[in-house]
């Protein structure tokens, strides 16, 4: 995958639409909404395809570990 390469999974997309018009979001949450994991398995579930989807440049994170879409302010 070459960095920046914007083509996404469904899963990924998931990931993204959850992201539209919220602020920063941590992998638990998303993990537990758009995965459907408990607790205890959500941020292992996301965090991985958030990696992706930061070096893809679709998403930042900050120092906690959250994120929100690059394109939200």
């Amino acid at each position: 995958m070459a960095k920046g390469e914007r083509k996404v999974t469904p899963i990924q997309q998931a990931i993204l639409d959850y992201l539209i018009n919220r602020e920063w979001t941590g992998p638990t949450e998303i993990g537990m909404n758009v995965g459907r994991h408990l607790y205890t398995s959500a941020s292992a579930w996301a965090s991985p395809k958030l990696e992706i989807l930061r070096i893809k440049g679709l998403v930042i994170k900050n120092h906690k570990g959250q994120v929100k879409l690059i394109n939200q302010g």
